[in-house]
Formats: structure tokens, sequence, C-alpha cells
């Protein structure tokens, strides 16, 4: 009888595949531009992460020497000290089901990688959703007042993307901190309407006790847990005093140290992409990206007409995006479609 080898198909079960640290962050950011140009660390220690930032120059300047030098002082810094958030993700697999699906022959894709990517793909889109977010969790707002029924309104239509078949969510208090409402009990989402901006549930709305038009929507595990997003960073309200943002009380130079703002739902994107731009220039900032929703994005290419512009292939051409190019008073912005972008924002 002759020798029979194991080869590597019949040994299939018990190989790996490797997750290259690129493979897996090419895997969570596709399609999310946002995600993937912001820089990553990958090699953090400690407890915190200092971000030193200096909002001002010397101001001993003036026309009288005297003057200048009996008023100098020196320039201004702060340090935000970042801390980390965890984020978890998994999945589950019995070894029949890898056998089974171990081939092109006995299955359409192999199982394994199909869940390991899946998971990959579900943690990108969570971070991606918290980094335009406020930090407290919430992917929605409720905007149905309770009753017999287990269908939710959403203040935002467009939310409804954030909402999965099988997730369990609590609802909270829009305060911050954000409080609990029935004490952190759950509702399952059944399925999701979006075109018409709903979410249903296996329970009705009313069997959350307190439960409000405009309370927050929180995946179970999330709340006051997530990544503090753009939402935080720049806020659409300037900081008043006391405000303590990683530690910094931003309302010393509210637009230096928390961002330019513009409260104009009712204006033309093209038109709030020029005065931002130029609002952040003013400031001695130098923007060069702007991100915006799918249905936003559609809205500025139909503006823009037989003038719009796509970037070329020489500029960001390592982050594999493609997006139009606004000319402002700063120079050319290139904006972003991002599916996590809200479309109010």
């Amino acid at each position: 009888m002759a020798l029979t080898n194991l080869t590597q198909t019949t040994f299939d079960a018990m190989l790996k595949e490797i997750y290259t640290p690129k493979r897996v962050e090419n895997v969570a950011t596709k399609r999310r531009p946002f995600l993937k140009m912001v820089p990553k660390i990958d090699d953090f220690e400690g407890d915190t992460l200092v971000v030193p930032v200096q909002y001002e120059m010397p101001v001993g300047v003036s026309a009288d020497f005297s003057k200048a030098l009996a008023n100098g002082k020196p320039s201004k810094y702060i340090k935000w000290n970042v801390t980390i958030k965890e984020k978890h993700a998994v999945h589950g697999i019995d070894a029949l089901t890898v056998r089974a699906s171990r081939s092109n022959k006995g299955a359409f894709a192999r199982a394994r990688k199909r869940e390991v990517d899946g998971m990959l793909r579900a943690l990108g889109r969570k971070a991606s959703i918290a980094m335009f977010r406020d930090g407290r969790g919430h992917i929605g707002i409720n905007n149905t007042t309770p009753a017999a029924d287990p269908v939710m309104t959403l203040a935002t239509a467009s939310d409804t993307k954030n909402f999965a078949v099988g997730q369990l969510i609590y609802f909270a208090t829009d305060a911050t901190p954000p409080v609990l409402r029935d004490s952190g009990a759950t509702l399952e989402v059944a399925s999701v309407e979006e075109a018409d901006g709903t979410v249903t549930f296996t329970a009705n709305l009313n069997t959350i006790t307190g439960l409000a038009v405009g309370d927050l929507a929180i995946i179970e595990g999330d709340i006051s847990s997530e990544f503090t997003g753009l939402a935080q960073w720049l806020p659409l309200t300037a900081p008043t005093s006391g405000d303590s943002h990683f530690g910094v009380d931003r309302s010393v130079h509210a637009n230096r140290l928390a961002g330019a703002r513009l409260n104009k739902p009712a204006q033309k994107i093209e038109e709030s992409i020029l005065e931002l731009a130029e609002l952040i220039t003013e400031q001695d900032g130098d923007p060069d990206c702007c991100f915006i929703s799918h249905t936003n994005y559609t809205k500025l290419v139909k503006s823009l007409g037989s003038k719009v512009e796509y970037t070329g292939s020489d500029r960001r051409a390592n982050v594999g995006f493609r997006g139009v190019v606004v000319h402002t008073s700063a120079g050319e912005l290139e904006v972003y479609a991002d599916p996590d972008c809200p479309s109010n924002r």
C-alpha cells in the first residue's frame, strides 16, 4: 500500500488565516473615509495620551517699545489628556461548519473568513458612527410617544442605518451623562425600515418605563463609553466657562479650541462649505477636507452641475476614496461622502 500524505487541503480545518494589521484596518475602514484618514496610534502606552496644542502667539507687540516690553506675555498652550475607550467584537463558529465550508466545492463562501471579515466590518462601522457623535453612545433619538406599539420613529430618519436586526437597545435621557430608563431594560430590534425612518422591536415601546420623546437609543453596553467624536470636539454650540474637555476649558478661545461652527440648515451645502472654510482660515486654520453624508454629497454634485470637479489620482490616492473639489478662499477643499456622517451635519 502506498503512503498517503497529509496535504494542506485535508489539514485545512486546523490552519489559521493570518490577519495582518494592514488587512484588519482595510477591512474595518472600507468605504469609511473619515475613519480611514484619521491617523492611528498602535503603540500607545500609559493611561492617557497627552496632546499639546499652542492656541495663541506671544502678545508683546506694540508700536511703542516700552509698552511692548511692559505688556509682553508668552504664547498660550494647553494639553488634552486623551483616554482610551475599549471596543470589543466577537463571533462564534463551530468546527463542523468550518470543515463543511472549507472549499469552493462545498460552499459558496468560507464561513470562517466571512464571519471574521464581518466582525471587523461591524467593528469598523461602529467606530465610524461613534467618531461623528458626542461619546454618549446613542445611535438614534426616539421621536415616538410610547404606546402599545413596537414601532419607533427616529428624529433623524437616516439614523435607521445604525440599527441592526437582533440588537438589544436601551434608552436614556438626553443629558450629559445620560441616565438609563427603566434600570436599563432593553428592547430587541425585529426589523428596520429605512425609507420610513422606523425601527420595530419585538415588544411594545410602553414596556420601557419612563420612555419619552427625545430619549437616546443606545446599544446595550455603550452608554457613555463610546469614542468622543466630532460632535463633542466640534460642538454646534460654543463651550461656556467651566467646560472641561479632556481637562481643558475651551471657552477661553472657543473657535481655536472647539472649532469653527455654522448653524444654517436651510443654506445650500456649497455655501456652507465656503463659509466654514472662511471662518477656519480667519482663525489661522488650514482646512483641506470636508465630510458629508451620501445624500448631501449627491445634492452638492447636482448643485455644482457642470462645474463639478473630482479629485485627481495625485491627491490622497493612498486612501482609495474619490471626492469633489470645492474652491474656497482657503484653497481647494476635498469633499468626501461618508455613510456615517449625520445628514444634518
